[in-house]
């Protein structure tokens, strides 16, 4: 079987490049397919994620170099007609781009799929102007006509709404068989250092946590465009003897076994992969309920718990309740090492593979 895979970007580090590399990888040497990747957008020409030699990657011209409207939507068409020229059985897109419009027209008998990897509420949020209303009109247009849609959470599924979809979690990127002792007295977040994140509200229940437990600390890994932001708060509450924040990327590995307690505060999540992440580690998760992965990963009150989003104060209690119980800690701790089996790569992508090759 031939597959191609069109996106953005190969060559960065973000989770949606690093489950392409996963899943290809997986494709090649488990199953023998034979699998291109297209890229629309470069910068080095190199994998940013370890990719199997027999795995081809084509750079295509960027939108970005045809200065008007014609001729970028010119440039997507003869796009889409070379990658439809190479006969593959199955097309799958990982972000929309016009070429699926275009794929619709020209394929001949492949099989055409779009993976959604952002979640359906930030789509709501990023449809206020007229230009984002336009473009999402089309985009679903497009989505319905689409031979399947795959969605990562089942929520987002059932949002969406068409019946064309389906849902695949993302798969575990790291398997480990040490653990975390969960003696540390440290609290870790492993996220980008965006708005949307919410890192904010955590430093903020920080300084709660902080009057109660001041020998323990909070330790924060990402890279992003609020550093500054997040740095001026940790000073003016007083908390930068206790509160390290990283603005590069870090091995994570030793970070989750140096931690006895995960803390994620986005106001939105496509999936969570670091939530999975922490689990694997042993470490149980605190999350914001955000939409819509990290109520179908936590097994609340189980492996961890959930918050009501922005809800501070709570968010404070339950960091404090880890904390002071280390039985809760190690119970807890356990069942997210059993759940976070769910997530397997073999499991994910049996489910993933009858998918794409029905």
């Amino acid at each position: 079987m031939k597959i191609i895979y069109i996106t953005e970007y190969i060559d960065i580090a973000g989770g949606i490049e690093r489950g392409l590399c996963l899943r290809a990888n997986y494709l090649v040497e488990n199953f023998d397919y034979r699998v291109k990747i297209y890229c629309t957008n470069h910068k080095s020409g190199r994998p940013y994620y370890p990719l199997n030699s027999k795995i081809q990657v084509i750079y295509l011209e960027k939108i970005e170099t045809r200065k008007s409207f014609l001729g970028r939507l010119q440039l997507q068409y003869l796009q889409a007609k070379e990658i439809i020229s190479e006969n593959a059985d199955v097309i799958i897109s990982l972000k929309y781009t016009l070429h699926n419009l275009f794929f619709q027209y020209l394929k001949k008998n492949q099989k055409l799929i779009s993976e959604l990897r952002e979640s359906k509420a930030l789509h709501y949020i990023n449809n206020k102007t007229l230009k984002s209303k336009l473009y999402n009109f089309v985009r679903k247009i497009v989505y319905s006509n689409q031979d399947l849609v795959i969605t990562l959470t089942k929520e987002d599924k059932f949002k969406w709404g068409l019946k064309n979809m389906e849902f695949v979690h993302n798969s575990k990127m790291i398997y480990t068989n040490n653990f975390s002792l969960l003696e540390k007295e440290r609290v870790l977040c492993v996220s980008r250092l965006d708005k949307i994140k919410g890192i904010r509200y955590l430093i903020e229940a920080w300084d709660i946590v902080h009057e109660i437990y001041p020998n323990w600390e909070l330790k924060i890994c990402g890279e992003g465009n609020d550093f500054d932001n997040l740095k001026k708060q940790i000073v003016g509450l007083e908390l930068d003897k206790v509160v390290y924040l990283e603005n590069k990327s870090v091995d994570v590995v030793p970070e989750y076994l140096k931690s006895s307690i995960f803390v994620l505060t986005s106001e939105y999540e496509a999936f969570g992969n670091v939530i999975v992440e922490a689990q694997t580690f042993g470490l149980p998760v605190i999350s914001f309920d955000a939409p819509s992965g990290p109520r179908e990963i936590i097994n609340d009150g189980v492996d961890g718990f959930l918050v009501n989003l922005y809800d501070v104060e709570e968010l404070a209690t339950k960091i404090i309740l880890l904390i002071k119980n280390f039985d809760l800690r190690k119970q807890m701790g356990a069942q997210a090492v059993e759940n976070s089996k769910r997530f397997d790569m073999d499991v994910v992508m049996q489910k993933y593979i009858k998918l794409i090759t029905a």
